[in-house]
């Protein structure tokens, strides 16, 4: 994937840098990884080239003119790429929908180098800019604590097309006796509908024993679960009524029945990331003082 991207980026000028999902990916990003939603076709790696108007093209890259400041480009590997706010941004404005659009920014926020709150202060900069609005849209959907690009789109569909009310995310399911029962993906605690998204990393033999344990014990407190696969995602209408369906079922259990309770995550990346470069930024200072 480094290869594709340095290959691509061999013609950047010298005010340039890759954006956008490979950025994202030199960064550390390991769920932007150069495919469409359909999970096969290959995207070009996006560059920006500033204003000036003129580059040497290469065939598997795009090229963006917007203005691109060079004290924020990183040089990973070799290659020149726009700081993860920005690169995000990209990735997020080239998408042509709503939920692909949220999916890029989880993206990156899954892979921690950037916060959902970064994202909103670099968005509220862009006023006026082409592409702003679907990206002013996403941000207030997204989550900080997704676990998948197709539980993001699970959540999506919930809560946008179903519209089930704001689901937790990765939350912790108890019994209303103090005893952990485990992570669930999405949770409705109004109605008790948990949603799973079931991957292929669910499949191999102790994951798939204790999915089954845990959705077993979920069962036996009272609550209503819905796993959803990759197929069903093809669908948006479908799958919301699906979910719709199952939430019908989980509000009509009976008060004495529902004996859980979830428990929200709380908010940590923003600060751990204001954290982390204050050190970056202290180590820096100590090794010019150093030489």
């Amino acid at each position: 994937m480094t290869q594709r991207i340095a290959t691509a980026a061999s013609h950047i000028p010298p005010i340039g840098a890759v954006t956008g999902w490979a950025a994202c990916r030199l960064h550390g990003a390991a769920f932007h990884d150069g495919l469409a939603p359909d999970g096969r076709t290959r995207l070009p790696v996006p560059i920006a080239v500033g204003t000036r108007g003129w580059v040497r093209r290469h065939p598997s890259a795009t090229y963006s003119y917007a203005a691109i400041d060079m004290d924020c480009v990183h040089t990973i590997a070799g290659v020149p790429a726009t700081d993860p706010v920005r690169a995000t941004y990209d990735a997020m404005r080239a998408a042509t929908l709503l939920v692909d659009a949220v999916v890029e920014l989880e993206k990156s926020v899954m892979a921690g180098i950037i916060s959902l709150e970064e994202m909103a202060a670099y968005v509220q900069t862009k006023a006026g800019t082409q592409g702003v609005r679907l990206i002013r849209e996403a941000v207030p959907l997204a989550s900080e604590f997704s676990r998948s690009p197709q539980e993001v789109r699970t959540r999506f569909v919930a809560e946008q097309v179903a519209r089930v009310p704001r689901l937790l995310v990765n939350s912790t399911a108890w019994t209303v006796d103090g005893l952990r029962i485990g992570e669930v993906d999405l949770a409705d605690p109004t109605s008790g509908l948990v949603i799973e998204f079931n991957g292929a990393y669910h499949e191999d033999g102790p994951r798939r024993h204790a999915d089954a344990v845990r959705l077993e014990r979920l069962r036996a407190v009272g609550a209503e679960l819905l796993q959803v696969t990759t197929p069903q995602l093809g669908s948006h209408q479908s799958l919301a009524q699906t979910i719709v369906a199952a939430r019908m079922r989980a509000l009509t259990t009976p008060g004495e029945q529902r004996r859980y309770r979830f428990v929200p995550r709380q908010p940590f990346l923003h600060q751990q990331l204001l954290a982390r470069r204050a050190l970056a930024g202290l180590n820096a200072s100590l090794e010019d003082r150093c030489r």
